[in-house]
């Protein structure tokens, strides 16, 4: 029986480019980049549509979401709209492991096993894929 693998990296200083935050309204938002040695960047959507359309373009292009340590971060919304049917996995998660040390950990569901490998290159994004 094989087991699904998930791979995970350690990193330190700057991270890569990433989805540091969603700001939603009812029906609008935006999408918030950061990390990459890359100025902020800024995404307004005007609908849901929109927003799941950047979204499933942003996990299938392999970009990382952040994790919110105490507070709820993309990555915990990423995680909902999974559950309830509006995305769908895998993704990768950024998340902090102390000051200037960061981890970027595969999302696979029914994952079973872990791996770590020393660079992220081939199986993480560090481009916006979004026009």
């Amino acid at each position: 029986m094989n087991s699904l693998v998930a791979r995970y990296c350690l990193g330190e200083g700057e991270p890569p480019r990433y989805l540091a935050a969603m700001h939603t309204e009812v029906s609008s938002g935006e999408l918030v980049f950061a990390g990459g040695g890359e100025p902020r960047h800024t995404l307004k959507f005007s609908d849901q549509s929109a927003l799941y359309r950047h979204l499933r373009q942003l996990l299938a292009s392999r970009l990382p979401v952040a994790a919110g340590g105490m507070m709820p971060g993309p990555v915990d919304e990423v995680a909902a709209l999974i559950v309830v049917g509006c995305l769908e996995g895998p993704y990768v998660v950024l998340a902090w492991s102390g000051p200037g040390q960061w981890i970027l950990r595969e999302h696979i569901e029914g994952a079973e096993v872990w791996r770590k490998v020393a660079d992220s290159a081939d199986w993480v994004n560090v481009k916006l894929p979004l026009n």
